[in-house]
């Protein structure tokens, strides 16, 4: 059993020790990092949660580049 403190600290670390989320200029590049998130997130359930929520961030942070041009 884990105790409180530890999964605190483990989450803190996890958190600290993340990269900066990363900037896209295309949308098949931001497409293509969700995928590779989203399979590490399938596959480590420790760092699933934090996973989906960074995918989450970035994908909303780079809406414009969903955007559609009339013409």
């Amino acid at each position: 059993m884990t105790h409180p403190t530890d999964t605190a600290k483990s989450e803190e670390l996890t958190q600290s020790a993340a990269p900066p989320d990363p900037v896209f200029t295309s949308k098949a590049d931001l497409m293509r990092w969700v995928m590779e998130g989203a399979t590490m997130a399938a596959n480590d359930k420790a760092v699933q949660l934090l996973a989906l929520e960074r995918i989450k961030r970035v994908t909303m942070a780079h809406s414009h580049l969903f955007g559609e041009t009339g013409a």
